[in-house]
C-alpha cells in the first residue's frame, strides 16, 4: 500500500512539474511505469557499505568469512516504487557501457521466478559474482553485476564463454527457406477455404539445458531464449529440429546457422501471409544453474466461453465450455502455464474433431501432454414462464413457440409476465418479468447464450365458452353464461335439429337436415343468436319473403384472438350429396351487434377458414384450401379436422366466394332483415367479432338440402 501510495504521489508531483516545465512522465502507453533505479542494497553481516557503480553497473560489497558461504542474506533494498529486484539466470560476462546494448540484454536474459526481498538469501557461485535485474512495473530491465569480495577466500573466476553485448544480429548467409510437417494444422469446417494463420517456430539444440520463449509487445519479435551447459564448446551445437506449420515457411533456413554465439532472426509466413520474426539467442548456464522442471497447467481461459473450464490435473485433460457448435473449429485461448515453460500449439484451435494435444514443455526439456477438448451449449432456451391470470402456458421447444391461455375476452394487449426462466448463461431480448406485453399477434423474443440464439414467438389467445359441447340447457345449447349470456346458438326454435348426443364419454352436438313446412332445414350451431327480431314460423318458411336464411340470424360475438388454427373433432353421414359447411370467420366492426346495425357500420373480415364437402373423408371433390388434414376416425368414429386461417384476402377457391358473407345489403323485403356482410380486409386490422358455424347443410340457409344429413361435432378449439 506504502508503494502505492509513493507511486500516486510522485505520479502528481510529475504531472503537477509537466505543466509548470514541461518534464516527460516516465510512464508507457498504459499508464504503468518504466522506473527500475536502484538506489541501495546491503546484505546481513556485511562489513562496510556497499559501493555502487552507476556507469559500468557494478556493485561490491565485502563479508569478513574465512570461508565461502552457500548464501548471502538481503538485508535492505531501495529500489524504484513499483519496482523489483530478481536473480538473472543466465550465464553473462560482462555489462555492456552502452544503453542500447544494455537495454538488449536486458531484454534476453532469464530472471528467477520471484522476486528477491528483506531476508531472501541468494545462492552465491564460485565466482562470487551475481548478476542481479531491477525489473520495472512495465517489464523493461536493468541489469547489475553484484562482486562479492570475503576476506581469506580467492576468488575463482569462470572463463568467458559468449558475447554479451545483448545486441541482436540477423544472419544473411542464407536466403533458403525450409517448410517442416513437424507440427499440426487446422483449417475450419466453413465451406470457404480458411488459409491457416500459424507462425509458430519451435528450434532445439543437439544439446541444450533449458528452453524459455520471451513474448515481446504485439508479438513483434520473440525471442526463443536458449541456455547450453556451463562449459558447452559452441562450435559443437547444431540445430536438431525445426518445427513450423506444414502451411508456412521460415527465412532465412535454420538449419544453415553454423555461430550460435550471436543472436539470430528467422521470419516464419503462414499459409494467409501473416509473418512473425523469431529471435534465437543462446547462452551459457552459470555454473551452478539448475533449470526448472516445472510445467504446470496454471490456467486456461477461452474467448466467449460460457464458464471457466474443467480441469482434470490427474487426469491432464481439460474441458472448455463454449457457447456454440460453430465456435469448435476457431478457439481463440490464453493459457498460462509455469514459469519459464512453454506450450504448444499456441492458438487459435481447431477442437471440432479429435482432442487437442496440449504439450507443455519445461525449462529442462521434460515435457507434459494434456487432452484438450470442448463441448458447446445447447440452444439457448425459455424453460418456463408465467403470466398473471393466465390459465395455462404451453411451451413447444421443437416450434419455439408459448401460447398463454387466458380467460374469455381477456385483454391481450396488456400480458403481464409473472415469471421466466431461461436456461443456464442465457438472456432475453424483448420480454421481462413484471412487465406487460400486446401478445395478440404474437412476440417474438430472441434468447441468446454467448453467439448462439434462437427467437421465439409468445402469444395469448382464449377458447370459445363450452366448446367442448358437454353442457346443454333443455337440449337448446343455448347457454346462457353469468358474465357474456348466450354465446353458441341455433334454430331449435323454429325446428328441432340439433340435439345432444354422446361421444365417447362426453356429449357433442348433432345436427341432422329436415323438411319443415315443405321447406328443409339444416341443423346448425353457430356462434349467434337466432331470430333475435321474433319473426314469425309461417314467415319464415316463404322463401319469396326470406330468400336467405341466414338473414334471420345476427352472427358473431365479442372475440379479440388471432389463432392461426382451429382443430374440431366431426363426422358427417346420410348426406346423399348434400355437404356440410364448417367455418369461422374473424371480424373487425365499426359497430357491434349487427342486429342493431347502423348503415355508417362496416363489418371486415380479417381472416376466415372453411370447409364444404360431400364426404368427411375425402375433401378433394370440392376446392378446400384452408383443410391441412383431416384425421382417421377414433374409436368412436369421429375425425379431427384441422384448418388454417387464412389473414386478410380468402385463398382462391375457398368456399367463401360461394357464400352470401360479401352479400352487398340484404336480399329479403323484410324491415327484419339483418345484414351479416362483410368487406375484405388486410388482416391486419384487429379482431373484435367471431363467427365460427357448423351446418348440416351447406344450402341449407337457401333451403336446399338432403334430409337426413347428418353432422355431429365436438371438441372445437383454437391453435394460436
Amino acid at each position: 500500500m506504502l508503494k502505492k501510495i509513493i507511486h500516486s504521489l510522485s505520479a502528481f508531483l510529475c504531472i503537477a512539474t509537466l505543466i509548470v516545465c514541461g518534464c516527460t512522465a516516465d510512464m508507457n502507453e498504459f499508464g504503468e511505469s518504466d522506473y527500475r533505479t536502484l538506489n541501495g542494497l546491503s546484505f546481513k553481516d556485511q562489513t562496510g557499505s556497499t559501493s555502487f557503480r552507476t556507469v559500468t553497473r557494478t556493485i561490491g560489497v565485502s563479508f569478513d568469512f574465512t570461508e565461502k558461504p552457500d548464501s548471502i542474506t538481503v538485508e535492505s533494498m531501495d529500489i524504484s516504487s513499483l519496482a523489483e529486484l530478481h536473480r538473472v539466470d543466465s550465464k553473462i560476462d560482462s555489462i555492456p557501457s552502452d544503453s542500447l546494448a544494455r537495454d538488449s540484454l536486458g531484454n534476453v536474459v532469464s530472471v528467477a521466478k520471484n522476486a528477491l526481498a528483506e531476508g531472501s538469501k541468494i545462492a552465491l557461485p564460485k565466482s562470487l559474482k551475481i548478476y542481479l535485474a531491477v525489473v520495472s512495473e512495465s517489464g523493461l530491465r536493468d541489469i547489475w553485476c553484484l562482486q562479492v569480495t570475503l576476506s581469506g577466500v580467492p576468488v575463482e573466476s569462470s572463463s568467458s564463454t559468449i558475447n554479451s553485448s545483448g545486441s541482436s544480429s540477423s544472419s544473411t548467409t542464407s536466403s533458403s527457406s525450409v517448410n517442416s510437417s513437424s507440427s499440426s494444422s487446422f483449417s475450419s469446417s466453413s465451406s470457404e477455404p480458411v488459409l491457416n494463420s500459424n507462425t509458430d517456430l519451435t528450434l532445439k539444440l543437439n544439446t541444450q539445458l533449458a528452453q524459455s520463449v520471451k513474448a515481446s509487445t504485439n508479438h513483434v519479435a520473440d525471442t526463443i531464449y536458449t541456455l547450453v551447459a556451463f562449459g558447452t564448446d559452441f562450435a559443437t551445437l547444431s540445430l536438431a529440429s525445426v518445427g513450423i506449420a506444414s502451411t508456412s515457411s521460415v527465412s532465412p533456413d535454420p538449419t544453415k546457422v553454423t555461430d550460435f554465439t550471436t543472436a539470430h532472426t528467422f521470419t516464419v509466413t503462414a499459409e494467409d501471409k501473416t509473418t512473425q520474426a523469431w529471435v534465437f539467442v543462446v547462452a551459457e548456464a552459470a555454473e551452478d544453474y539448475k533449470a526448472s522442471s516445472e510445467k504446470e497447467l496454471v490456467s486456461i481461459t477461452a474467448t466467449g466461453e460460457l464458464k471457466a473450464a474443467t480441469i482434470n490435473a490427474s487426469q491432464k485433460t481439460v474441458l472448455l465450455h463454449l457457447a456454440s457448435q460453430s465456435a469448435l473449429s476457431n478457439v481463440a485461448v490464453t493459457l498460462v502455464v509455469s514459469d519459464k515453460a512453454t506450450a504448444t500449439p499456441s492458438s487459435p484451435w481447431n477442437l471440432s474433431t479429435d482432442p487437442l494435444d496440449l504439450t507443455i514443455t519445461a525449462e529442462d526439456g521434460s515435457t507434459v501432454v494434456w487432452k484438450v477438448t470442448a463441448d458447446y451449449a445447447a440452444d439457448p432456451e425459455i424453460v418456463s414462464l408465467s403470466a398473471t391470470n393466465a390459465a395455462s402456458v404451453t411451451i413447444d421447444q421443437n416450434l419455439k413457440k408459448i401460447y398463454i391461455e387466458m380467460a374469455y375476452l381477456a385483454d391481450l394487449t396488456q400480458v403481464t409476465i409473472s415469471a421466466l426462466g431461461l436456461s443456464e448463461g442465457a438472456s432475453t431480448a424483448g420480454i421481462t418479468k413484471g412487465s406487460a406485453y400486446d401478445l395478440s399477434a404474437g412476440l417474438s423474443v430472441l434468447v441468446s447464450v454467448g453467439e448462439n440464439s434462437v427467437t421465439y414467438t409468445v402469444k395469448a389467445g382464449y377458447q370459445i365458452p363450452y366448446s367442448n359441447f358437454d353442457s346443454w340447457d333443455n337440449d337448446d345449447y343455448v347457454l346462457e353464461d353469468p358474465t357474456y349470456g348466450a354465446i353458441w346458438g341455433n334454430a331449435n326454435s323454429a325446428s328441432k335439429n340439433t340435439t345432444q348426443v354422446t361421444v365417447g364419454s362426453g356429449s357433442g352436438a348433432q345436427m341432422k337436415t329436415s323438411s319443415i313446412l315443405g321447406k328443409i332445414a339444416s341443423g346448425s350451431i353457430y356462434t349467434a343468436e337466432f331470430n333475435p327480431n321474433g319473426v314469425g314460423l309461417f314467415s319464415m318458411a316463404s322463401s319469396s319473403t326470406w330468400p336467405d336464411g341466414n338473414e334471420l340470424i345476427d352472427f358473431g360475438k365479442p372475440f379479440k384472438g388471432r389463432p392461426e388454427y382451429a382443430d374440431v373433432k366431426f363426422s358427417y353421414s346420410n348426406n346423399d350429396g348434400d355437404s356440410c359447411d364448417i367455418y369461422i370467420m374473424l371480424e373487425h366492426r365499426t359497430g357491434d351487434k349487427n342486429v342493431d346495425r347502423a348503415s355508417a357500420d362496416v363489418n371486415t373480415l380479417v381472416a376466415s377458414a372453411w370447409f364444404r364437402s360431400t364426404s368427411e373423408s375425402d375433401y378433394t371433390t370440392r376446392p378446400n384450401p384452408d383443410v391441412v388434414s383431416i384425421s382417421e376416425p377414433d374409436v368412436n368414429g369421429m375425425r379431427t379436422l384441422r384448418l388454417k386461417l387464412q389473414y386478410g384476402t380468402p385463398l382462391t377457391n375457398s368456399p367463401i366466394w360461394n357464400s352470401s358473407a360479401f352479400a352487398t345489403g340484404v336480399s329479403s323485403s323484410n324491415n327484419n332483415a339483418i345484414d351479416n356482410s362483410v368487406v375484405e380486409g388486410t388482416g391486419k386490422e384487429a379482431v373484435t367479432h367471431i363467427r365460427v358455424v357448423f351446418a348440416s347443410s351447406a344450402a341449407g340457409n337457401f333451403y336446399t338440402g338432403t334430409s337426413g344429413a347428418t353432422l355431429i361435432v365436438d371438441d372445437f378449439k383454437f391453435i394460436y
